[in-house]
């Protein structure tokens, strides 16, 4: 007959869980802290990729000389066809529609990071600012003609008001 006052088996298997873990790793001031660090170090991870943007870049390198195609779409950063030896910009429109002052972090990744030039790639927005930040890509003359891309991530970080 099963013992209903001590919880039964589920009770038992319970006290059995839980003697086991006390004696694997017994709860302490220290790694509470330690626990409390990590919850927050989770957390802010999954603020930063939560309020992370990712936008595409690209250029194709011809061979005519002194030429610029532009590319039309707004929804990336696609500097079109360039020849070696020119330049070209574009922009990105950034406001903070929150409550906080943000830190912003402008990244470039991929095989066009050398060529591309970021006009502020790190700075801070106040509640309802916004700002326009410039890409300027840039071919070297040397570089061999094909296709070139990347992503530009924008990482925001909410910012304290407070030293």
């Amino acid at each position: 007959m099963e013992n209903t006052s001590s919880g039964g088996f589920t009770g038992f298997l319970r006290r059995r869980v839980q003697g086991l873990w006390q004696r694997v790793w017994p709860l302490t001031i220290g790694r509470a802290a330690v626990l409390v660090g990590i919850l927050f170090v989770i957390l802010f991870v999954a603020v930063e990729i939560g309020s992370t943007q990712s936008f595409s870049v690209e250029v194709v390198v011809v061979p005519e000389e002194d030429f610029v195609g532009l590319n039309p779409t707004t929804e990336s950063l696609d500097f079109g066809d360039m020849s070696n030896g020119t330049a070209q910009a574009r922009y990105l429109n950034l406001s903070n529609e929150g409550s906080l002052p943000t830190r912003v972090s402008v990244i470039v990744t991929g095989d066009v990071r050398d060529f591309v030039k970021v006009s502020d790639a790190f700075f801070t927005m106040d509640p309802g600012d916004s700002t326009r930040v410039e890409f300027t890509l840039v071919v070297p003359a040397t570089v061999p003609e094909k296709k070139y891309t990347g992503r530009v991530l924008v990482l925001r970080t909410p910012w304290s008001p407070w030293p």
